[in-house]
């Protein structure tokens, strides 16, 4: 069973095409969202399809945007089994803006953390601050997307029970390939961030995870068959633990 963590398949030119596909594949992709909106019509459109997950999210680029997002997103998540994609986005941004971002992700967490709920996380300039509220708040289920934060905090995030999920682009750079070899095979999920990153100039599909399976049945010494299952397995042990 192929897994794509992290894919935001309501912006693609054609979402239900690309959900028809996973389907037919037997893939599981976790369809994230950037507003609680746009989650409302992923559930709608995309999640009759078998495999298909939908994310409620709440995107720090877009919060500025809104006023109601954070009301939005209190309201539908009791519904939502996976949240994301949430979490701060650091890069250009003065202080008051990140203190903004800090409080909205405070609130999502408080109303989130003690459930089984699998949160996907975006840390862009701000792994410190995504570190610490994680830890704040306990949260067990926790999927870093495309992290790209300090190396020395990877072995912090691993102990508070931490999965990350890599991508083509993550794997193209010194330091993203540096951070994937860093990480144990438990604790590593595929995905392909589509469309925003790109395999062969194209956007990347749900399948085109097979690509990362070749990079890592070669780095761990496997088959492409057993680190299938090992990327399967984690992503069931994360979406089953109690």
């Amino acid at each position: 069973m192929l897994i794509d963590a992290h894919c935001h398949v309501d912006q693609y030119t054609d979402p239900t095409a690309i959900a028809r596909e996973a389907e037919r594949d037997g893939m599981v992709v976790v369809a994230v969202t950037n507003t609680p909106i746009a989650y409302e019509e992923a559930v709608r459109h995309l999640s009759r399809y078998r495999g298909v997950i939908s994310a409620l999210g709440i995107h720090p680029r877009v919060q500025r945007n809104s006023t109601d997002l954070l009301g939005a997103f209190l309201r539908l998540q009791g519904r939502a089994t996976h949240i994301g994609e949430i979490g701060l986005h650091y890069s250009g941004l003065d202080e008051a803006e990140r203190a903004r971002q800090r409080r909205i992700l405070e609130e999502v967490l408080r109303a989130t953390h003690r459930s089984n709920k699998v949160h996907n996380i975006h840390a862009v300039g701000a792994a410190e601050d995504i570190f610490a509220m994680l830890s704040d708040y306990k949260c067990r289920h926790v999927v870093m997307h495309w992290y790209s934060g300090p190396t020395r905090l990877v072995d912090e995030l691993l102990s508070i029970g931490c999965l990350f999920s890599i991508n083509q682009a993550m794997m193209r750079s010194p330091k993203g390939r540096h951070i994937a070899a860093m990480l144990p095979m438990g604790r590593v999920l595929t995905e392909t961030d589509g469309p925003y990153v790109r395999v062969s100039s194209a956007p990347a599909r749900p399948r085109d995870v097979e690509l990362l399976l070749r990079q890592l049945a070669h780095a761990w010494d496997l088959t492409e068959g057993e680190t299938e299952a090992q990327i399967a397995s984690n992503f069931c042990g994360l979406t089953e633990m109690g």
